[in-house]
């Protein structure tokens, strides 16, 4: 069925398409990027791989078209959370945007005193 949607581990060749989705949110919050599309998309990729036995990323496909990741809908904030479950994972971490942060109190995700960051 080609308007079938899938929820599924990202296959290294669809990391591209990844990145650019999330260029496209980066855009979409009305940042400036210190980088151009081209090389971000090298480094995310490239981050992917390196990081692919402590980080995975979930796609949503129609068809052959990677339409959604991570971070996108209800349905599949609950396959990640299903899946980091399944895996035993101490504790799952999401990077949310403005928009999204209702979504994932809503899924049981709150603020941590201790995770602390630096924004450059």
């Amino acid at each position: 069925m080609p308007d079938e949607i899938v929820i599924r581990a990202a296959e290294e060749r669809e990391l591209d398409a990844v990145a650019g989705l999330r260029w496209r949110w980066f855009e979409e919050d009305g940042k400036t990027a210190v980088v151009e599309r081209e090389e971000f998309v090298r480094g995310f990729v490239g981050w992917a791989k390196e990081n692919a036995g402590s980080h995975w990323c979930t796609v949503v496909v129609r068809g052959e078209r990677v339409i959604g990741m991570a971070w996108v809908g209800g349905r599949l904030l609950g396959a990640v959370v299903e899946r980091a479950r399944e895996l035993g994972v101490e504790r799952l971490t999401v990077h949310s945007s403005g928009r999204a942060v209702p979504a994932y109190v809503r899924a049981g995700f709150a603020g941590s005193e201790r995770l602390l960051q630096v924004r450059y």
